[in-house]
């Protein structure tokens, strides 16, 4: 018997999609979190706990959205340079790590309020965690040198290094991304994140810890480590 999708560890969970034709990615993610049960939101039980959001139509996230326990997933294309994230794959609005804090924050400030400080940044797009190009999966983890763009030069870490006022952690993926899902009827019945066809594989996912007193006018170097889960089952995170 299929097991549902694992609840969450986060309070709530804002989805912003920045290109229109991931919309259907961010409905995925949408049911998958009401597969999984997620469906009180922990700061007002009328509201969901996870909500999609098209960047175009929002300022401030709604205040049960942004909290120190929350998570924020954007969803946008990227380049496999790994410099920008785009609403388009060909033409659109770019947005280098900078201009995306600036969005960020737009979206984790609202008037009378302070800047929330969410507990992730998740980034749903190709190549946002570095591009590791051919290198093969055993050790890829402990080789980011070797990557055709390292990881530590990454749109990722390079957001990550200022955005510590915003977030505690930032994570990405180093390669193209896709999101896979079955259903059965009109009910989700699994629905996980794949890179470059795998899940969860060695050097696939990087996450990139904050320093809480980093901003663009105050850049520091994010902690860099590599998620995915060993034969055991085991998880590093």
């Amino acid at each position: 018997m299929t097991q549902p999708p694992k609840k969450m560890r986060y309070d709530s969970q804002a989805i912003v999609y920045l290109a229109d034709d991931l919309w259907g990615t961010a409905n995925t993610l949408q049911r998958k979190r009401v597969a999984a049960g997620d469906t009180e939101n922990a700061f007002d039980f009328d509201l969901a706990k996870s909500r999609i959001f098209a960047y175009t139509q929002i300022t401030a996230l709604p205040l049960e959205y942004r909290q120190a326990t929350s998570r924020l997933i954007i969803l946008g294309h990227g380049n496999e340079a790994s410099t920008f994230i785009a609403t388009a794959t060909q033409g659109g609005r770019s947005f280098t790590p900078e201009q995306l804090y600036a969005e960020v924050k737009k979206w984790l400030t609202a008037s009378g309020y302070k800047t929330t400080r969410v507990q992730r940044v998740s980034l749903h797009m190709c190549y946002g965690g570095g591009n590791r190009g051919a290198l093969p999966i055993a050790g890829s983890s402990n080789r980011p040198g070797d990557f055709t763009v390292d990881p530590r030069t990454s749109f990722a870490y390079k957001l990550a290094r200022i955005c510590g006022d915003l977030t505690v952690d930032v994570t990405a993926r180093a390669d193209e991304t896709n999101t896979v899902s079955n259903s059965s009827g009109n009910v989700l019945v699994s629905a996980s994140r794949h890179v470059g066809g795998r899940h969860h594989a060695e050097g696939d996912k990087w996450r990139f810890v904050t320093d809480a007193a980093s901003t663009p006018e105050n850049p520091v170097n994010p902690k860099v480590f590599a998620s995915y889960n060993t034969p055991a089952g085991q998880r590093f995170r």
